[in-house]
C-alpha cells in the first residue's frame, strides 16, 4: 500500500497499491472522509485498518512498508540505504514531507521473526 499527497492539493492523501500502473484504491480527504474506488471498495475493511494503522504510527507504519517492499512508502522508490530502509523513506520525501531522516530519524530495530527469517535488508 502506498499513501502519497498531491503537491497540488497537499490537504489529499492518495491510495495505491505501489506505483504508476497499479491500482487505485481511492483518497482521503482533509476532514477524513474517504472517498474509494472501484478497486478499493472490495476493500473497504482492509483499507480502514490500514489506514488506522498508519494514522496511529506513521513512523512505524511508514518503516514497516519500507523494510517490507524495499520502497519508499510515499512515492515507491526504491530504497538503498540503511537510512531509507530503517525509517521506510527516502531523503526526498523526508524534506517535502518534514520527516526525520538519517542521524534524526528514530532507530528500529528488527523484529525477532525478521532476524530469524532473514528479512532484514541491511
Amino acid at each position: 500500500m502506498r499513501f502519497s499527497v498531491s503537491k497540488n492539493d497537499p490537504n489529499t492523501v492518495h491510495m495505491n497499491a505501489g506505483g504508476y500502473g497499479t491500482p487505485y484504491f481511492g483518497k482521503i480527504l482533509s476532514p477524513g472522509q474517504i472517498d474509494l474506488y472501484p478497486a478499493g471498495r472490495g476493500m473497504r475493511a482492509e483499507l480502514t485498518e490500514l489506514i488506522k494503522d498508519f494514522a496511529a504510527d506513521p513512523a512505524g507504519f511508514s518503516a514497516a512498508q519500507g523494510k517490507l517492499n524495499h520502497s519508499c512508502v510515499y512515492c515507491s522508490k526504491g530504497l538503498t540505504t540503511n537510512e531509507s530502509l530503517a525509517v521506510g523513506y527516502g531523503p526526498e520525501c523526508a524534506k517535502h514531507y518534514g520527516l526525520p531522516w538519517g542521524k534524526f530519524a528514530p532507530v528500529t530495530k528488527p523484529t525477532r521473526q525478521e532476524l530469524v527469517n532473514d528479512e532484514v535488508p541491511f
